[in-house]
């Protein structure tokens, strides 16, 4: 018999995308750490409704920008299973990139 393996959820907010790597760089909400976030070909990109990207048909890793406000669904392995761009909380619909965003700082070492 074969288990699905169990999800877990990170929401933070984009300080890097490396298209070129297929990564994103979060910084999770409550601890502030960052994380590493590799993404495969089966890697489903969403977007809450009322958000910038909602209407786009097909999503991809370029549509995020620093500052905006994810949801990243994976599996102990870690496989990533879903990447979403939420909504602002309290705020009208935008493109989720908060306007007091600062330009991040560098992360990690490129490899």
């Amino acid at each position: 018999m074969i288990f699905a393996a169990s999800e877990t959820t990170l929401d933070g907010r984009v300080v890097a995308v490396h298209a070129s790597e297929n990564r994103l760089i979060v910084e999770q909400e409550k601890s502030r750490k960052r994380f590493n976030i590799p993404l495969n070909p089966k890697t489903k990109l969403k977007a809450d409704k009322e958000t910038g990207l909602a209407a786009k048909e097909k999503i991809v890793i370029t549509d995020f920008k620093p500052g905006q406000r994810v949801k990243i669904i994976y599996t102990l392995g870690p496989t990533v299973v879903e990447v979403r761009l939420r909504r602002q909380k309290n705020a009208p619909p935008t493109d989720g990139a908060p306007p007091d965003v600062k330009k991040p700082r560098a992360v990690v070492p490129e490899r």
